[in-house]
């Protein structure tokens, strides 16, 4: 295993549309958050920054559908 280092940065929907919002896109999209081509603008832009997804969650609560990425990337 390499002794590399690696940063971690917590992304939620809050965090995607303003880097999306950012990037010059359009951040209106976000209004339904189980849009896969919502997902695939916001996470290509984090990946343009040399950033990966490590791992999501979803979490269903009774009125909030939360979805949180952890991302990650060599420091």
């Amino acid at each position: 295993m390499s002794n590399q280092t690696m940063a971690y940065k917590v992304a939620d929907i809050k965090t995607m549309r303003e880097k999306v919002e950012e990037a010059g896109e359009n951040v209106g999209f976000f209004s339904d958050p189980t849009d896969p081509d919502d997902w695939e603008t916001a996470l290509n832009a984090y990946a343009r920054e040399g950033w990966t997804v490590v791992t999501s969650h979803v979490w269903n609560a009774e009125n909030s559908n939360d979805i949180i990425i952890i991302l990650g990337r060599p420091t």
